[in-house]
């Protein structure tokens, strides 16, 4: 363990707050810990940009079918290609003249 702070009643650990009778941390007191700790990295209630960031974190904007869209008929175009060169393929060009 690189540090060890130590008090009358918890032990505080890398891995979280543990009993000092306990020995290692419960996955539930992990979480908790865990939890808290998201808790405080949270964005305040009042932000001021929050308005301004919505766009970034909308579905309209990174969405795999938005971004689909905007070529409506090249998945038609990529079935249509291939069939093309398949039947080149498959006829042969005959380059007996000349």
């Amino acid at each position: 363990m690189p540090f060890t702070i130590r008090s009358a009643s918890t032990t505080l650990q890398p891995q979280g707050l543990v009993h000092p009778k306990a020995g290692k941390a419960s996955s539930n007191q992990l979480y908790r810990s865990f939890a808290t700790s998201r808790a405080t990295l949270r964005a305040p209630a009042n932000d001021p940009w929050a308005k301004r960031e919505a766009w970034r974190h909308s579905p309209t904007f990174g969405n795999f079918r938005q971004i689909s869209k905007m070529f409506p008929g090249f998945g038609l175009a990529v079935v249509a290609f291939g069939a093309y060169l398949a039947y080149d393929a498959m006829a042969g060009d005959d380059h007996a003249h000349h």
